[in-house]
């Protein structure tokens, strides 16, 4: 089976154990005979590029959440449109038969529902709160286009919308709220995370599946991690 991860930072650039998660994940789908990519953030990497990495594609930009800097729409547009770009040409190409999204942190929200539209199916590790709906109302495109009340915008979307342009960008990099999300292939981390997602309104996350993560630790060479062969084998029987 060929799987497109899809995650906003990777190791050795990562900064937490679920990034290294990640990898591990990665490597043990790989050495389980699966086709894998990793499409991922050019964050902190150097100019050269990373050496001796296969199949890993540090090429999506990441967002800022700062709404104090209210960002203007020309910058929002490009990253948006740049991300966009990015992950249609990698699915074109790769042509997967899974699409993997781990951690969003800082991807653009609008790559979820290009995932989806894809037709692939998406599979969703949730170990963040980035479910919550006051979350994932902080990126700056779906910002930009609900929340945003300033004169100005106003004006610029009621120009978009009388121009017709509004419905192209959104159909392009869709904006849509975090219900729209198909979370029937989707596990979370821990019981407690999930009860606060179903309880903020996300009723079809009741069926998610709880695995707790786990981190192979290479001094503790005889324990088996579960947690991870049940991800992998259930990964596996998707499509």
């Amino acid at each position: 089976m060929k799987i497109l991860i899809l995650t906003a930072l990777f190791p050795p650039l990562g900064y937490s154990g679920h990034d290294a998660r990640c990898r591990q994940v990665t490597y043990e789908l790989a050495r389980r005979g699966h086709r894998v990519q990793v499409l991922t953030s050019s964050h902190r990497v150097p100019a050269m590029g990373m050496p001796g990495e296969s199949a890993i594609f540090r090429h999506l930009g990441l967002t800022s959440d700062n709404r104090s800097t209210q960002p203007p729409f020309n910058s929002i547009l490009e990253r948006e449109r740049e991300n966009a770009e990015i992950l249609q040409q990698r699915i074109q190409r790769f042509s997967p038969d899974a699409i993997y999204i781990w951690n969003v942190s800082g991807l653009p929200n609008s790559l979820i529902f290009i995932a989806q539209d894809s037709g692939v199916p998406v599979i969703f590790d949730v170990h963040t709160p980035w479910l919550l709906p006051e979350n994932f109302q902080k990126d700056p495109w779906l910002h930009w286009w609900t929340v945003r009340g300033d004169l100005f915008t106003k004006f610029k979307r009621l120009r978009l919308f009388l121009t017709g342009q509004a419905w192209s960008l959104k159909r392009k990099m869709p904006v849509e709220t975090v219900d729209a999300i198909d979370l029937k292939r989707s596990f979370v981390c821990s019981q407690s995370l999930k009860d606060r997602v179903v309880s903020a309104g996300l009723k079809d996350f009741e069926q998610a599946e709880v695995m707790h993560p786990a981190i192979n630790n290479k001094d503790i060479v005889h324990k088996t991690d579960y947690s991870h062969r049940q991800k992998f084998m259930w990964a596996g029987r998707l499509v």
